[in-house]
């Protein structure tokens, strides 16, 4: 009986670690975040899911923030209506999934202002009496929004 149990949890074990959401893509960056809860640099992984994006900060091989991007923002646990994560994060409210258009480098605001440069776009947006610039080039993504002091900077690792 006990090899019995020891072969059963054996198996839970190994088809437990299986089930583990794989994600579609896998991204190394520096991110640079600065906003009025949060204010870090340093070394990042994006994952891509099917139904959110993973966001994991490490420093000295620790993970200091691990953000998840889904129906509601996970922000190292606890999680928020995209709302109230937008006005606690950016310091107003914005479209529900901005940080997700910055993290994954699309245009933002359905791409009012954009202007095509030679290895991406820039972006210049005139928000409730607020300036936000936003430049994606090859290997970069720059969000600003000097009203607010608020500044996102991601530098993708090269493959």
């Amino acid at each position: 009986m006990a090899r019995f149990s020891l072969s059963l949890a054996f198996v839970l074990f190994i088809v437990g670690c299986g089930l583990k959401p794989q994600p579609q893509s896998s991204t190394s960056a520096h991110l640079l975040l600065k906003t009025p809860i949060i204010r870090m640099a340093d070394f990042a992984f994006i994952k891509q899911h099917s139904h959110y994006t993973h966001l994991l900060i490490l420093s000295s091989g620790r993970v200091v923030l691990d953000m998840r991007l889904g129906e509601d923002v996970c922000l190292n646990g606890p999680c928020y209506k995209r709302s109230q994560f937008n006005q606690r994060f950016f310091g107003r409210t914005h479209y529900p999934t901005l940080l997700d258009d910055i993290i994954e480098a699309k245009p933002i605001y359905n791409g009012k202002g954009r202007i095509q440069t030679d290895d991406g776009f820039t972006q210049s947006i005139q928000k409730d009496k607020s300036q936000i610039k936003y430049q994606v080039s090859n290997s970069t993504v720059r969000f600003e929004d000097k009203d607010q002091n608020i500044k996102i900077v991601i530098k993708f690792q090269k493959e």
